[in-house]
């Protein structure tokens, strides 16, 4: 709550004045609202299901897990971790984000933010996702006061807690320390999309949207053959085309 002065931190100092009408606690976590998918629409992890069911489920009172979700950009590794909480039914909350300042790097904001959410959720009933790790987890030199092995430290520290169900999302791994590395329970890796797979993410955004109906199966091939884009790419695509289709037309010009 304090900046390095002593003194109130800003946003904390708007909070108290009334300035902000959002809960205090939305700057740190929030609870997830966003609509999720069965987990079986996610191929990658389908593998994994069994042993992360029986990690989760066996977990003795007070302890926790922490899984490492791997792999390139838009294969849907939030969606994935978001699918799993519903599995579970477990709450979802996500850590939030945060800009570097002089004082403190957006890496040591993130690992009070995950503190806070510990000490403020019921973590029998939790599922962490700590998004966008790349730079918190694979490190980056010169932020924060010791630089980067404060803040390996620091991250080790938070890893060894083991409180809570944790998954730590990132696109790259190959600079996570070793001595990092050993502390993860699990690791998923999401490889790059197949045509098989674009075709069941053409099929789960299409219905998503409400825009299975329009959309025959030949077009869904096409799209997976013709675009080797991600998973995000195609849930912005079918997005955009929901906002086109009114009711006065049947879908057919998306």
């Amino acid at each position: 709550l304090l900046d390095s002065d002593l003194d109130v931190e800003y946003h904390v100092a708007e909070y108290l004045r009334g300035l902000k009408d959002r809960p205090f606690g939305d700057r740190y976590f929030r609870e997830s609202t966003r609509p999720v998918l069965p987990l079986e629409s996610h191929e990658s992890i389908g593998e994994h299901l069994r042993v992360l069911e029986k990690l989760a489920r066996r977990l003795p009172d007070g302890e926790g897990l922490n899984l490492l979700f791997f792999g390139p950009p838009g294969v849907g590794k939030t969606e994935s971790a978001h699918s799993l909480a519903t599995r579970f039914d477990l709450k979802a909350y996500e850590i939030g984000n945060f800009s570097r300042d002089d004082e403190r790097s957006a890496s040591s904001k993130r690992l009070v933010a995950l503190r806070v959410c510990r000490e403020s959720v019921d973590l029998k009933r939790a599922m962490i996702i700590v998004d966008e790790a790349d730079e918190l987890l694979n490190g980056d030199a010169g932020l924060g006061r010791g630089g980067r092995n404060t803040e390996k430290n620091l991250i080790n520290e938070a890893l060894d807690q083991r409180r809570g169900l944790v998954v730590w999302i990132t696109n790259t791994h190959e600079y996570i320390a070793e001595s990092t590395r050993r502390r993860f329970d699990y690791a998923v890796e999401f490889p790059k999309f197949s045509r098989r797979q674009r075709q069941l993410a053409w099929t789960n955004a299409l219905k998503k949207y409400g825009l299975d109906q329009h959309v025959p199966p030949e077009e869904v091939d096409r799209l997976a053959v013709t675009y080797a884009i991600s998973a995000g790419g195609i849930d912005v695509a079918a997005r955009n085309c929901q906002k086109l289709t009114s009711d006065e037309r049947d879908g057919k010009d998306c």
